[in-house]
């Protein structure tokens, strides 16, 4: 990625002292770039890693055109007039980029022409660049919000489609249930029967994306006649309401490997919950407890 409008010194000099710079843009890898703050790592807040560090791109110079190229690194198959940016606040991101400039051929932002000046946009408090890689397109299991059930593909025209049961492995599986709001999962696959027309009869995932687009997809439905489920935490899910209560991992205090569990903790009066851990050993393999709002 190049620099403009870098402010260096100024100097005259003769002919014979005259510089040349000459400027090879490089692809920007998935570790340089990535949406957050959002419903998914698909949507929102736009950010490039530069000189060790993370930071949002200004909004006043954005051209629309551009949220293709960012969906294109980050390996989305679907860029078209679906794909969407918008304006958002900055947060306490700092911001890196004044604009983006991308010609009609650039398929990833290492091409583009970055401008670091952020002085006019520091002046105005001027939005960040917000991108939606999704296209529309989103996964429920069941009824929307469910953790588990049928796979439903939901497109932006509102129509709902099935899922081969022979589609999925395990790691398809726990894209879609990424997709669906659950990441970093290992689900358990089942089938179902059902009249919805199937959208994907394949789906191969190599296990980064968290996104079902970021896959590859085909769709030959002819023959599919068992439909796929999924239950992102293999019925490890547990309920709580009332102001207090205490929970353990199955089998505490050695619970079994490879399983993630989702506690659903519901405050009716609504006031701040408190989590306390009086005992908590992770193994470092992976092992994470995230709080979701």
């Amino acid at each position: 990625m190049c620099r403009m409008n870098t402010r260096v010194h100024t100097e005259t000099c003769g002919n014979h002292n005259q510089a040349g710079v000459e400027c090879n843009p490089t692809n920007i890898s998935l570790s340089g770039v990535r949406l957050v703050d959002g419903p998914g790592p698909w949507n929102v807040r736009l950010e490039v890693r530069s000189n060790g560090g993370w930071g949002s791109v200004c909004y006043d110079s954005w051209k629309p055109a551009n949220a293709n190229v960012v969906c294109e690194t980050l390996r989305y198959s679907l860029v078209n007039a679906s794909v969407m940016s918008y304006p958002i606040s900055r947060g306490l991101t700092s911001m890196f980029a004044g604009s983006l400039m991308c010609n009609d051929t650039v398929r990833n932002l290492g091409q583009c022409l970055m401008d670091y000046d952020i002085f006019n946009c520091s002046k105005t408090r001027a939005h960040a660049v917000g991108v939606d890689c999704s296209g529309g397109l989103s996964v429920s299991l069941g009824n929307p919000g469910n953790f588990s059930g049928q796979v439903f593909i939901h497109t932006g025209n509102g129509d709902k489609w099935s899922v081969c049961a022979s589609a999925l492995n395990t790691s398809s599986a726990a894209v879609l249930c990424s997709t669906a709001g659950f990441q970093q999962t290992r689900p358990n696959i089942s089938t179902v029967m059902s009249q919805v027309p199937v959208l994907f009869s394949d789906i191969a995932c190599d296990g980064w994306e968290s996104h079902v687009l970021q896959c590859s997809t085909s769709n030959g439905s002819t023959g599919c006649y068992d439909k796929a489920a999924v239950d992102c935490f293999n019925g490890c899910v547990q309920f709580f309401g009332g102001t207090s209560g205490t929970f353990t991992s199955p089998r505490y205090s050695g619970y079994p490997p490879n399983t993630d569990c989702l506690y659903v903790i519901t405050n009716a009066a609504g006031q701040p919950t408190k989590l306390a851990f009086t005992d908590l050993d992770l193994a470092g393999d992976g092992d994470v407890v995230k709080l979701c709002k």
